[in-house]
């Protein structure tokens, strides 16, 4: 070959070789411009949810800048929208070749693992933390990357963990109130109620309107006991909520703290919007109870079972209220046949008390009797209900009975404290009544007095033991229990009540005036008060008007109540007002069917409207209920009446 040959093929390999040369580094010199023009229009395909296109896109962006840990990572997450989840890890997979110490393909790798949905979840979700954990390594503030680490933390039941990498994220943003909720969710499972709570309250210092940190913190008040603060924190949402299950809460906690007229008006509200929510219609209806509106809930109740007849819960609730109202036949039938209808023992066993209870009240005792012991037999451990069998036994006749069931009772309790027994106040005091029914009233007040000495709060064994002197008679005991009981409890308006009714048995009345109307003055809407102080005033019949005025302010708060529509009547029986006095007494009568007062005072109305025969019938209810002195009167009545009318035949 030739020299100029050789120089040629020279020349020709220089010149491919420069040329390909000049090409390999004319693909490895990024075309920015170029790379950015096909990024943007991917990204604005993605915009419009076109997925096709933006990853073709991608896909001719990328060789022109193929360094570009970045771009790939945005490419990996168009991927990811698109549901192609294997080609968006790998994406991810080589940013992190190409970019080390990039945090943002791992937090894109982590939001993918923590979403992805396969057979083995724990997996995916272990290696979504890995990613999240090494984010955070190499960008310690990536906001995200800690809050998505706690959640998973917490969901991988790490509890610990959760709390310190969300402490983290509340320290840099401390406004965000869903940390403090999963911090505190995490604080539950670890069992650190009070830290739940303290993280709840930081949270709203920064936002008091974010519902699900409200429920939780009004739900941990309300399981510790801080029910104030419950009911105060719902009340305060009430600007800025509407929500159904917080006012909900608020109108349950204000029934609880008897402020039954506030509760209805929140639960009236409810009922309007959810008029077949059952557990809403049960409580506008014991809230209206509460305020004495009996024949109102009855309404309710009634409305509410239009939906649903047969619904257990709301027959027994419509029973109760017929028993409230006077319709007391009516109530233990309906109960009888709830009865027919239930199953559940959980549920027979609650009829059963009330059906027992029902016959107390309508001195049926020999049936309450065999209820309660029914109800017994199948919970021998349930003390109340013993409790109860035992009072049901002493109304029953069989006192002996009834005071070795009591004695019973109290000694299986008798070593505990109060704090560890929290029915021991009940059973000391039944068993002193059924000391002081065997007249045995030395030994009753000696057990009071052990005990007071034993309790941190006797404020009802000082009561108990005040009406045990009361029912003996013995006046000068009653006072000097009830003023020691004052001395320890000063600002008790119950022993200031029982202070007035002591004064009362002995003639005292103006210091019993002057302490019903110190309780009237801070308490003007006392219905006891406001009755005992009329009743006593009429009875004697002092200042008539005055005291028809206290007694129509009593029946006016509680229109069902059968001793104070007795009192209204009595009162207008010394008026001489006879048709007002006698439709008082007989809606009396119909509440308070087995109260002899009652029935004397019938008995007295028809003997002064000359009906001797309907009179004659009353005084005869009235002995038959009465007891020793009430007794004794009633029947002088009776005999003094019977004569009358063999006189006039």
């Amino acid at each position: 070959m030739c020299h100029n040959e050789v120089r040629m093929k020279r020349l020709t390999v220089l010149i491919l070789f420069t040329f390909l040369g000049s090409g390999y580094f004319f693909a490895q010199t990024p075309d920015l411009a170029g790379s950015y023009y096909h990024f943007s229009l991917a990204k604005m395909h993605e915009s419009r949810q076109e997925y096709r296109e933006a990853i073709s896109e991608f896909e001719k962006a990328i060789p022109l800048d193929p360094t570009s840990g970045a771009l790939r990572v945005e490419f990996a997450e168009t991927l990811w929208e698109a549901g192609e989840n294997r080609r968006a890890i790998e994406e991810c997979q080589e940013a992190i070749k190409l970019d080390p110490e990039s945090s943002a393909p791992h937090f894109l790798l982590g939001r993918i693992y923590a979403t992805l949905r396969t057979a083995d979840q724990a997996q995916v979700l272990d290696q979504a933390i890995e990613e999240f954990e090494r984010t955070v390594e190499l960008e310690p503030d990536h906001i995200q990357a800690l809050y998505d680490l706690g959640r998973l933390h917490l969901a991988k039941k790490n509890y610990q963990k959760a709390v310190d990498i969300l402490d983290r994220f509340s320290q840099l943003q401390p406004w965000i109130p869903q940390a403090y909720l999963l911090k505190a969710r995490a604080h539950i499972e670890l069992n650190q109620i009070q830290e739940a709570i303290e993280s709840l309250e930081r949270s709203f210092s920064y936002d008091e309107t974010n519902l699900e940190n409200l429920k939780l913190l009004g739900n941990l008040y309300e399981q510790t006991g801080q029910r104030e603060k419950a009911r105060e924190l719902y009340g305060r949402s009430l600007d800025s909520t509407t929500d159904p299950d917080i006012q909900f809460r608020l109108a349950i906690l204000l029934s609880e703290q008897n402020q039954f007229v506030e509760a209805a008006s929140i639960l009236q509200g409810l009922v309007k919007n959810y008029p077949k929510n059952v557990r809403i219609n049960i409580s506008l209806a014991r809230a209206l109870r509460g305020n004495n509106k009996h024949a109102e809930a009855a309404e309710v109740i009634k409305t509410a079972l239009q939906d649903d007849p047969n619904h257990y819960r709301l027959n027994f609730e419509l029973a109760e209220l017929m028993a409230l109202l006077g319709e007391r036949q009516e109530a233990i039938e309906h109960f009888l046949r709830l009865r027919d209808m239930s199953e559940s023992n959980q549920r027979i066993n609650a009829i059963d008390i009330s059906l027992a209870l029902l016959y107390q009240r309508t001195r049926q005792f020999d049936k309450a009797v065999d209820l309660f012991q029914a109800v017994v037999r199948k919970s021998p451990d349930d003390e109340i209900a013993r409790l109860r069998l035992a009072y049901a036994l002493k109304d029953a006749g069989r006192l002996q009975e009834a005071l070795n069931l009591s004695e019973q009772l109290l000694k299986g309790s008798i070593a505990q404290t109060y704090e560890e027994q929290p029915n021991k106040t009940y059973l000391v005091v039944a068993h002193a009544q059924m000391l002081s029914a065997d007249n045995q009233l030395e030994k009753a007040v000696a057990l009071l007095n052990n005990q007071i000495a034993q309790s941190s709060s006797p404020e009802e064994l000082y009561l108990a033991a005040s009406q045990l002197y009361v029912d003996h008679e013995n006046h000068e005991e009653a006072e000097r229990m009830t003023r020691e009981g004052m001395f320890r409890f000063p600002d008790s308006e119950k022993m200031r009540f029982q202070l007035g009714a002591v004064y009362e048995g002995q003639g005292k009345l103006e210091e019993t005036e002057a302490v019903f109307q110190g309780i009237l003055k801070s308490h003007p809407q006392h219905a006891g008060v406001l009755n005992y102080l009329g009743y006593m005033l009429a009875d004697r019949g002092l200042r008539l008007l005055e005291s028809l005025d206290y007694i129509s302010k009593a029946v006016e708060i509680e229109p069902h109540n059968g001793a104070y529509l007795d009192s209204l009547g009595w009162v207008y029986f010394k008026l001489n007002q006879l048709d007002l006095a006698e439709t008082n007494l007989l809606l009396a009568l119909r509440l308070s069917d087995s109260d002899p007062t009652i029935y004397e005072h019938l008995g007295d109305l028809y003997s002064k409207l000359k009906q001797y025969g309907r009179a004659r019938t009353y005084y005869r209810h009235s002995v038959s209920f009465a007891e020793n002195e009430e007794q004794e009167k009633v029947q002088k009545k009776l005999t003094d009446l019977e004569l009358l009318i063999r006189n006039n035949l």
